[in-house]
């Protein structure tokens, strides 16, 4: 009666508890393989006051990165933030602190995937506070995106350095599209509010 029972325990209890656990296990590592993917411009650009419409009253010139969600899915709760970060030598290494700049719309609800409309996939995170006011060999600057996968809401954060101010902002305005070139004349693209 006793192997009667432990064969019991092992059917009813057992066995489906592991077969729930290797398919929540299996279930983790393919989800795990949907999350965002981004690609982020390696230069900022520092775009003319005619890149907005109106330009006043207020700051006519702006600072922008281009971010383009390379991934066939959209990504969802875009959040991105551009920080001047110093650092000070401590005993044991370095420490950072770091000053945000206010961006002029710091999240999205939703950017499609490239499978769409190659335009549609693309956005410009743009700031009018002026970044290289303080930017000099013991600053740089950070980039941080987060961005969650439609199907999946896995999340998952990027993060670009622009380290020297004279290689990292170029002035013009960005491509449309899938492009990450900067260009000095302004191409005919829709405005950005100030």
């Amino acid at each position: 009666m006793p192997g009667f029972l432990a064969s019991r325990w092992v059917e009813l209890v057992i066995a489906p508890l592991l077969t729930g656990l290797l398919a929540s296990f299996f279930f983790l590592i393919l989800a795990s393989r949907f999350k965002p993917k981004f690609k982020i411009s390696k230069q900022i650009a520092k775009m003319p006051p005619s890149a907005f419409s109106p330009c006043s009253p207020g700051p006519c010139t702006g600072y922008a990165i281009k971010v383009l969600n390379i991934s066939r899915a959209s990504a969802i709760e875009i959040k991105g933030r551009i920080s001047l970060v110093s650092q000070s030598h401590v005993k044991g290494g370095f420490i950072g602190a770091s000053a945000d700049f206010a961006l002029w719309k710091s999240e999205l609800f939703e950017l499609p995937g490239k499978g769409e409309d190659a335009e549609d996939s693309a956005f410009r995170f743009v700031t009018h506070d002026d970044i290289e006011v303080n930017w000099d060999d013991d600053h740089y600057v950070v980039f941080t995106l987060y961005a969650k996968h439609a199907l999946t809401g896995f999340g998952k954060v990027f993060r670009q350095v622009y380290d020297f101010r004279t290689d990292s902002v170029k002035r013009g305005v960005f491509d449309r599209g899938e492009s990450m070139e900067i260009h000095t004349s302004q191409p005919q693209q829709k405005s950005v509010a100030p």
